[in-house]
């Protein structure tokens, strides 16, 4: 009889073993649609170790844009320079018109961080994101290489909670998105050390 116990412990213990091991169930999921548009980070904020004083040039950012950078950003003559506004919150320099070189920004933001508003940004606003370093400062290149391959910005953060913006926007210079970048990282570079970086 113990005999006949264990071997219907056997078979059954056999039979049961060759069910096969249970298939984990798909796990459902979540209905999307083709309209939603799902944010994406960039990543963290690099720090700024250290802080560039914009208060003195505050007043007249233009003066941080040597005719040099101008040139090199292709402003051939006859263009205009437009001071920055007294009353504005954020102070900027416009260049433009004339031959050759489009249109230039440069904006000093001493209580907004302009890198922290790039790192904020989505492919959808710019595809070509390269993070970058000048002098020891984080900054970052952004554009629209598919939409605009002629223009590029380029974000320094000069403190926390401050800092630079350089956009140009030109069409009488060929070239990729990456080649307006280098030529506006030059000029970035440039305004960096004047302020002191």
């Amino acid at each position: 009889m113990r005999v006949l116990a264990g071997m219907a412990l056997v078979v059954v213990f056999g039979v049961t073993g060759c069910a096969g091991t249970p298939q984990p169930r798909p796990v459902p999921s979540s209905p999307t649609t083709a309209t939603s548009v799902v944010p994406m980070s960039r990543g963290p904020v690099p720090s700024v170790s250290r802080r560039l004083d914009l208060a003195g040039h505050l007043a007249n950012p233009c003066e941080l844009l040597a005719k040099e950078d101008l040139t090199a950003l292709g402003f051939k003559g006859g263009y205009v320079v437009v001071p920055s506004n007294p009353d504005a919150k954020d102070r900027r320099c416009e260049v433009g018109g004339g031959s050759g070189g489009g249109l230039l920004h440069l904006t000093l933001s001493a209580d907004v961080s302009p890198l922290a508003e790039a790192y904020a940004s989505t492919p959808d606003t710019y595809e070509f994101f390269q993070p970058r370093e000048i002098a020891g400062f984080p900054a970052v290149e952004l554009g629209r290489s598919t939409k605009s391959p002629g223009t590029c910005a380029v974000r320094v953060g000069t403190a926390e909670g401050q800092g630079i913006t350089l956009d140009h926007d030109t069409s009488s210079l060929a070239g990729t998105t990456q080649e307006t970048c280098d030529r506006l990282m030059a000029t970035a570079t440039a305004v960096m050390r004047r302020l002191g970086a």
